[in-house]
């Protein structure tokens, strides 16, 4: 017999409360949840808990002795919380990160808005550019770099990979001829990220491993990877962008996937530090956060397999 922790957290606050109507005043819930709730406990255990009168409560022999049972875990585990409650709280100072301009905003900041409210008296300055800074000299505690690293003693950590994929709006694509092959988007307007004199080039990878290069011709060239997407939202042509920045427009069908089988190389994204990442408190909780929650922004495998529709 399984038992749902939270049901068995209202059974306990029900009986300390020793009422549906203060229980339910104090939880902020409906007294129907509470009742709810009590009684599935009763039906998964098979034993009347709680004898109810028109005001209070009342405990049955089993309910006094399954209460017993529980209410000091329960408030073990409520302990606990509230330690690391306190654990968190006292994480202070300023936490200074930078990262690519496409990263920083899709990403990054999700992820130190959800940390603003776990840490509240820990302040965050972020600076989001695609130059590379110099962690030391400019005094940034974190960094996010993609690619292949270079040598040198900044700490590393992997987060992920970036997969990028074609995309194109229903717009456009019912414009042309049917893009059947990469080779033909040689005949589309191809959206590209600035590739400063370097001639535009597409490496794109087939599912079964086979790669080809494309030398496209450049409609639009743009710095920014959200500049490509809105260009391609409105019907400019095709755009090869990071799947995390299009997930929500694939979704909705303002987007479309454009030779589905086909992506880009994945490219690395690493979490850098000057300095260990255990060499405070404040940046071993910081970096562990960051790491994590990049890691489940990053993992694209579920979202491409359903995303697979034809042109």
């Amino acid at each position: 017999m399984s038992l749902d922790l939270n049901t068995i957290y209202l059974f306990v606050k029900v009986v300390l409360f020793g009422s549906y109507s203060r229980a339910a005043e104090n939880l902020k819930l409906p007294k129907s949840t509470l009742s709810r709730a009590i009684s599935r406990l009763e039906e998964e255990t098979g034993t009347k808990l709680l004898l109810r009168t028109t005001r209070t409560i009342a405990l049955t022999e089993a309910g006094r002795a399954f209460y017993e049972n529980c209410a000091e875990p329960l408030q073990l585990l409520e302990d606990a919380k509230k330690a690391l409650n306190e654990k968190n709280n006292s994480i202070s100072g300023i936490m200074r990160i930078t990262a690519p301009e496409d990263i920083g905003m899709n990403l990054i900041s999700k992820v130190i808005a959800k940390l603003t409210k776990d840490y509240p008296i820990l302040q965050f300055e972020l600076f989001f550019t695609n130059e590379i800074i110099d962690l030391i000299k400019e005094g940034f505690d974190i960094a996010i770099r993609v690619g292949k690293l270079k040598s040198s003693n900044l700490k590393a950590k992997k987060v992920g990979d970036i997969i990028m994929v074609l995309v194109a709006s229903p717009e456009y694509l019912n414009s042309i001829n049917k893009i059947e092959h990469p080779a033909d988007l040689l005949n589309c307007h191809c959206l590209d990220v600035t590739t400063r004199n370097i001639k535009p080039n597409w490496k794109l990878i087939f599912d079964t491993g086979k790669t080809i290069n494309l030398e496209i011709k450049t409609k639009i060239i743009a710095n920014q990877m959200d500049s490509l997407k809105n260009l391609a939202i409105q019907g400019a042509g095709v755009a090869l962008i990071p799947i995390f920045i299009c997930q929500e427009e694939l979704s909705s069908g303002s987007l479309k996937r454009v030779l589905p089988n086909w992506k880009s190389e994945a490219m690395p994204v690493y979490i850098v530090s000057p300095v260990g990442f255990n060499s405070s408190k404040r940046l071993q909780v910081i970096s562990t956060a960051l790491i994590n929650s990049l890691q489940n922004l990053l993992d694209q495998s579920l979202f491409l397999r359903n995303n697979k529709e034809p042109n």
